[in-house]
């Protein structure tokens, strides 16, 4: 027979059918083993109504639980014994290797969904802020019992009236978020029915005991944690209620909009795009309230933006070789616009301009990475970060479409390189009308384009890139009309 506690290197006969549970030994009389629906163990005492992590197999641990219990049992029934009934007790001894052990504790009432302890309690020692009031404490406490029942749900069942409440909650909040721009429901209406559909699967179900009530405890446990979490934010059942997201979003762009010759310069430079995107910041922050789904649908639209811009550039590129003209015609010498001094130095600037966006666009991929902002806190703890004291998100706004005023002013410095060369290589008033005009034809529906469509112009780009192929033969065009003019020369 092999005893637990060593490395066992043989499997006795039977071993797993006599093994009741996966745990290593058994626990203490009185005392039960719990397995959370994702594997982590806790004990919990019926009788006494204690729930802890440590483990009560260790003699020192068991004795100091006991002893805890018995004082603050004592302490609870001197004050407020009405509550014994139902609430339960959370223990968790210190690891101290010398001195006196600690015990922390704080108790879970059932019956009002609250978690409190036995004597006052700094609110700093618990890392909250100072409160306004007492329904402020209750507001900030009440995902505090969510999350012990979620981290303890095998034990004790949840009132049916809290399971009935939750799919209220969510059934409420598709037709809320689906009619009200402004809802500060957290969860969509396509996650909200996705959560109904869980929710109301397992009050379905015909037992709530056994095996399947830890995992409907959790599961009502998280979404309670969640929705008392916003509750909380936006006031829920307080003074000044937030009832809406975009409450107040007047006085918060005004707030953002202070004087700066800087700003005002760079905004201009961007050609009016970041005030779009600084529209959409603004909406989304106001009350400095992350809510998930609208930031992650912004990021996935501006990083599908950033990512296109290489599609732009090599729309531009295309253009670009359209002017590609061999000088000795051999197939091998440089173009047409490089060589033309007057037209060298747009041409770089467009190349220049172009690099320039693509790389500050692969960065600005990069930083927004999907794993980087995959949650609320995330998101929350970004924009903290780069929020501008004094002019809020307008620095911010500037920065994400600097890819895209870099990519217009690369197809402005190529046109005007065209024009240049028009004119440089035309001999008469009819040439410079041709080629203004086919110029004019041809680049700018390109400039309408960009500028209609702002911030979203880039993803148009690789569907109409095909359009433009004309312009590959333009250099033989011109150079076809000159051979004519000379003819006429002659004769």
């Amino acid at each position: 027979m092999v005893q637990d506690g060593g490395p066992i290197s043989t499997i006795d006969a039977l071993a797993g059918v006599k093994t009741l549970s996966v745990t290593a030994g058994d626990a203490p009389k009185g005392w039960r083993t719990c397995i959370h629906p994702e594997g982590d163990t806790y004990f919990c005492h019926d009788e006494k109504r204690i729930v802890t992590t440590s483990d009560p197999r260790d003699q020192s641990i068991l004795e100091s639980l006991l002893k805890s219990h018995d004082q603050l049992k004592r302490l609870l029934y001197a004050t407020a014994r009405d509550l014994l009934s139902h609430s339960e007790l959370y223990l968790n001894v210190g690891r101290e290797s010398s001195g006196d052990i600690p015990v922390h504790y704080y108790w879970a009432d059932h019956l009002t969904s609250q978690i409190f302890w036995c004597e006052d309690v700094p609110c700093a020692a618990l890392g909250f802020p100072d409160f306004g009031s007492r329904g402020e404490i209750k507001s900030r406490l009440t995902p505090e019992y969510w999350t012990h029942v979620e981290y303890f749900p095998v034990h004790l069942p949840v009132k049916p009236e809290s399971e009935d409440e939750i799919i209220g909650i969510f059934r409420h909040g598709c037709i809320d978020d689906k009619t009200s721009p402004g809802s500060t429901f957290p969860f969509s209406e396509a996650e909200s029915l996705q959560y109904l559909r869980v929710l109301e699967g397992f009050k379905s179900t015909l037992s709530s005991a056994g095996i399947i009530q830890g995992y409907r405890n959790a599961v009502i446990a998280r979404l309670w944690n969640a929705i008392a979490r916003a509750r909380h934010i936006n006031r829920y059942g307080l003074d000044s209620p937030r009832l809406d997201r975009l409450q107040g979003l007047a006085l918060f762009t005004e707030s953002q909009m202070k004087d700066s010759k800087i700003l005002r310069v760079a905004e201009l430079l961007c050609g009016g795009l970041s005030r779009v995107v600084f529209v959409r910041l603004t909406s989304m922050w106001n009350g400095r309230v992350v809510y998930q789904r609208h930031w992650q649908a912004f990021f996935q639209d501006m990083r599908g933006d950033w990512a296109q811009v290489a599609s732009a550039v090599r729309f531009l590129a295309g253009l670009l070789r359209a002017g590609v003209k061999d000088a000795d015609g051999d197939g091998m010498g440089s173009t047409v616009l490089l060589a033309s001094g007057v037209t060298s130095l747009p041409v770089l600037a467009s190349i220049a301009f172009s690099g320039a966006s693509v790389f500050i666009s692969s960065a600005l991929c990069h930083r927004h990475r999907t794993e980087t902002l995959a949650t609320g806190p995330d998101v929350s703890k970004y924009i903290m970060s780069v929020e501008n004291y004094y002019h809020g998100l307008r620095p911010l706004s500037i920065v994400y479409v600097i890819p895209h005023a870099l990519t217009v002013y690369s197809a402005i410095s190529f046109t005007a390189a065209v024009l240049l060369l028009a004119f440089q290589r035309a001999k008469n008033v009819k040439d410079i009308v041709s080629a203004v005009a086919s110029l004019s034809i041809a680049v700018l529906p390109i400039i309408g384009t960009l500028a209609y469509f702002n911030v979203n112009l880039f993803s148009l780009l690789s569907v109409i890139s095909g359009v433009f192929q004309p312009f590959k033969g333009l250099a033989k065009i011109w150079e076809k009309n000159k051979a004519q003019n000379n003819d006429r020369k002659m004769d």
